[in-house]
């Protein structure tokens, strides 16, 4: 995805490079999901992307990404590759609403 790579470099301390890493790393899927689940770990697997750029990148990148976006072109995506498509879950957790897309973690809004 361009604009989740331009919307990684915009991050103080990531560069092209850097972003380049993060999306060798994760797919555009998986770095939504990480930012907005908080999951400093995974975006830190990066060749040259500490815990600290990492939370950066979260910092600077939650209030930019919507969970129902990121859910809508997940969905899209395994629907239109007409693959065994697990029905994602929806449950209330403490008033909020959360998605799971087959994991083991629930992301929440």
């Amino acid at each position: 995805d361009l604009e989740l790579f331009k919307l990684l470099i915009s991050v103080s301390g990531i560069g092209p490079k850097g972003g380049l890493a993060v999306l060798s790393v994760l797919s555009a899927d998986d770095l939504r999901f990480a930012v907005l689940s908080e999951d400093a770990r995974a975006i830190a697997k990066a060749p040259g992307i500490g815990a600290k750029t990492a939370q950066r990148v979260i910092l600077e990148l939650k209030d930019k990404l919507s969970l129902e976006e990121a859910f809508e072109k997940k969905t899209e995506k395994k629907l239109r590759k007409d693959s065994a498509w697990n029905y994602f879950a929806v449950k209330k957790m403490h008033g909020k609403t959360a998605y799971n897309l087959g994991g083991a973690q629930w992301v929440s809004q």
